[in-house]
């Protein structure tokens, strides 16, 4: 069922779990190419739960590339731990840092759709106005569906996206003003 979803299952019963609360990890002998040219030799990546780190090298040295294949699974990381990679090329518009940062919510934007869907499938309100009739078991399974996506959203505490988005990009040093600049405003998009 996972590999159907367009998303990273963060929690539930499908999701990756640790072995133990720590969360620091350790990956040794990491190599990396870019084309013919060795990046990384043997490399080693420890990261410390609570830490923020920041890549930084001459234009050409490779963080891009190195990022990308933390994101892509090219460089192993442990199955609990999820990351989400951002082109520098995203194209900026209308629509502000914070709800940009909502939006890269895929599991939680796909069950929103869904659940409009079939909110607004003409069966369910057909259903709802004729009673039982010949339809019945599909309208059924409808609500059965519909009442685990919400589950699932109020489980991923749904009704404060906003909230959480705001506060990483807090961290980020993004204050109230420019969390809700459009993300044109911005270099890089």
């Amino acid at each position: 069922r996972a590999a159907q979803l367009p998303f990273f299952e963060r929690t539930g019963k499908n999701a990756a779990y640790r072995q133990n609360l720590n969360m620091d990890f350790c990956i040794t002998g990491i190599q990396l190419f870019a084309g013919k040219s060795e990046l990384i030799s043997n490399g080693t990546l420890q990261l410390v739960y609570g830490t923020k780190y920041g890549l930084v090298g001459r234009n050409g040295c490779g963080k891009s590339t190195t990022l990308r294949a933390l994101s892509s699974g090219v460089i192993k990381l442990p199955a609990f731990l999820h990351i989400v990679h951002v082109e520098q090329e995203i194209v900026g518009g209308d629509e502000t840092a914070l709800q940009a940062v909502v939006r890269a919510d895929k599991e939680r934007e796909w069950l929103l759709a869904r659940a409009h869907e079939l909110e607004h499938a003409p069966e369910h309100h057909d259903g709802l106005a004729a009673g039982a009739g010949a339809g019945a078991a599909g309208e059924d399974e409808e609500e059965e569906g519909l009442s685990e996506i919400y589950e699932r959203l109020e489980e991923l505490d749904s009704d404060n996206a906003e909230a959480r988005a705001a506060t990483l990009l807090a961290g980020l040093g993004f204050d109230v003003d420019m969390q809700n600049k459009p993300t044109r405003a911005y270099s890089g998009g």
